[in-house]
This record gives C-alpha cells, structure tokens and sequence, in this order.
C-alpha cells in the first residue's frame, strides 16, 4: 500500500482518496437545506413587495380623500346657504355663485359642477348628503369598503 507525507504524517493513498470530494449524500443535504433557505427568501421578499404595493395604495386613497374633504371645506368657507336637491345632490351658494356636488353619470367619482373631484383610482360609493341639525349638512360616502363622513356648518 502506497504511502504519501502529508504534512508531518504519514497517510495512505486510500485516504487521501477519501477525503478529495463529498459523498453524494453530503451533497443531497447542502442541496436541501440550500432550497429551504432560498424560499424562505423567496417568500420573504414577494412579502415585502406586496406589503409595498398595499402601503402605495393605501397613500393614494388618503391623498385623494384628504383632497376631496379639503375642497368641500373651501366650498363651506364664505357659503351663504346649502340647499339638498336629493339624497345625492347638494347645492352650495358661495360668494354669489351657485355649486353643486353630485356623483358622476357612472356614481363613482363625486363631481363638483360636472368636474370629478377624485381619480378612476379611488371609487366614491353610497355619496349620501344628509341635514343632521340647523344650519348643518352632513356628507357621507365610502371608498374601498371604508365609510367616511363630515359635517360642515352653513352660516344661518
């Protein structure tokens, strides 16, 4: 049997054979223990991406009814009356002229004289103007299953 120095040792041909490569074995658990860990990556990382895409959209609808509630408000500012045509139609004398908010001819946007106050992103669904007391209009209106209301004072 052929003999080999390795190092300060002595260690057999046979030997040194035996340690040059991985049994197939060896090879096979790397190999799955590399795919549990790939994904999980995966998984991870399709997590954050659509966690990023809810965050977006979320921002989005905000922005537009942040927009929405803001230009009902300039409208109360300085209105002399309000008047409620119908259950979806409001009409705002401001300063001398005459506004009127309605949903759209499809019922998903809110409209201001005819012009959409919101995106095609955002859908405006059950637009309801309501008088909960004297000199008082509420609106109210959901958008993706979320309800929001707001009540604005009329000068008497």
């Amino acid at each position: 049997m052929p003999w080999a120095v390795y190092g300060r040792n002595y260690i057999s041909s046979e030997a040194i054979n035996m340690q040059r490569g991985m049994t197939l074995i060896e090879t096979i658990i790397y190999l799955a223990i590399f795919s549990i860990m790939m994904s999980g990556a995966v998984a991870s990382t399709y997590q954050l991406a659509r966690s990023g895409e809810q965050l977006g959209a979320d921002n989005v609808v905000s922005g537009e009814i942040d927009f929405i509630f803001r230009k009902i408000s300039w409208l109360f500012m300085g209105a002399t009356s309000a008047n409620i045509l119908g259950p979806d139609i409001l009409e705002i004398n401001r300063l001398g002229d005459v506004y009127t908010l309605s949903p759209s001819n499809n019922g998903q946007a809110l409209t201001l004289d005819n012009q959409s106050l919101n995106t095609q992103r955002i859908q405006i669904e059950d637009l309801e103007f309501t008088a909960p007391g004297s000199n008082r209009v509420g609106i109210g209106f959901k958008v993706n299953e979320r309800e929001f209301y707001l009540e604005q004072l009329v000068p008497p």
